[in-house]
């Protein structure tokens, strides 16, 4: 159903060997399944300037590290409007197809990597800048949940004399 091949969007990207239709599970995220005090010892072990990430929060215990022991899934690449999206059944993650895919078409997901405890600055955007194009490209693969402004407060209008 899918391959995996060199991708314009970055690196390496899986694509679809045929159509794909809407709600199909895809495939799995597969890896090492490590704890969160392993995840950031294994990050910090990293070059500065690598951003390059395969991990997979499961849930406030359990991250999978693709990069060992991981699937094919690893190679889809980040789009802010994917076609696919990625969610979790029990402790295990799927990708799954969010609309109809055509043969030869980049599978791709929103990552909304989040940086807990890290104030989203320039720097960071511009580290992890998204390239998937698309015309509602937020320029970042990190999500930075919107703010709901404050209610409006209505007041009676003051006329004057």
């Amino acid at each position: 159903m899918i391959e995996v091949r060199e991708s314009p969007i970055h690196g390496r990207g899986v694509f679809a060997a045929r159509p794909i239709a809407r709600g199909t599970r895809i495939l799995e995220y597969t890896g090492e399944r490590i704890t969160w005090d392993e995840a950031d010892r294994r990050e910090a072990l990293k070059a500065e300037d690598d951003t390059h990430t395969m991990l997979f929060t499961v849930d406030r215990k359990t991250v999978i590290d693709a990069t060992r022991r991981g699937s094919d899934a690893r190679f889809i690449n980040h789009a802010c409007l994917g076609n696919c999206r990625s969610y979790i059944d029990g402790k295990r993650v799927y990708i799954e197809a969010r609309r109809n895919i055509k043969a030869g078409e980049e599978l791709c997901y929103d990552y909304k990597l989040s940086m807990d405890g890290e104030k989203i600055t320039r720097k960071l955007r511009k580290a992890y800048a998204c390239r998937c194009g698309t015309h509602r490209c937020r320029g970042t693969l990190l999500y930075v949940p919107r703010e709901r402004p404050a209610k409006p407060v209505s007041r009676p209008l003051k006329r004057r004399p």
